[in-house]
Order: C-alpha cells, then sequence, then structure tokens
C-alpha cells in the first residue's frame, strides 16, 4: 500500500488529504495492444461528435434568445394598425 499526503495553507486556513493506493487499486496495463491509428481516429470521431452536439445546442440557444427577443419588440411596439 502506498500512502499520499497532500499539504497546503494559507494565512488563515490549512488543509490535509490523504490517499491511500492498494495494488487492487492500481490500473492494470491493457492485455490487448492497442493500434495508434485506429486510437487516434477515434479520438477524432469523439471530439467531432461533442462538437456537433455543441453546434446544435448552440442553435436552439441562439433561436430561443431571437424568438425571445422578437416577442418583447413586438410587445413594446403594442397593436399594429392599418395605415
Amino acid at each position: 500500500m502506498e500512502m499520499h499526503l497532500s499539504l497546503s495553507f494559507t494565512h488563515t486556513t490549512a488543509v490535509a488529504s490523504a490517499v491511500a493506493i492498494t495494488e487492487e487499486g492500481r490500473p492494470r496495463p491493457k492485455s490487448e495492444p492497442v493500434d495508434p491509428k485506429a486510437e487516434l481516429a477515434a479520438a477524432f470521431k469523439e471530439a467531432r461528435a461533442m462538437l456537433d452536439g455543441l453546434t446544435v445546442e448552440d442553435r436552439s440557444v441562439e433561436e430561443s434568445q431571437a424568438s425571445a427577443a422578437i416577442a418583447d419588440a413586438a410587445r413594446e411596439e403594442g397593436p399594429q394598425e392599418d395605415r
């Protein structure tokens, strides 16, 4: 078992934390070799999916904000009369 201890302090506060690591808790090496090209391709695919998800969410937020701004402007102008 290993013990890792961290101590830190400021003028008014002191913090101590300890972590015990046992053999069972240690990361195990992967049993099968990893193809670096396949791993890189998977990382890019995951990043692309994350960016695509953010883009969709950003669009829906922008559309909601635009709709709210149009509704606010319409309320401020009042009813429109034919000229």
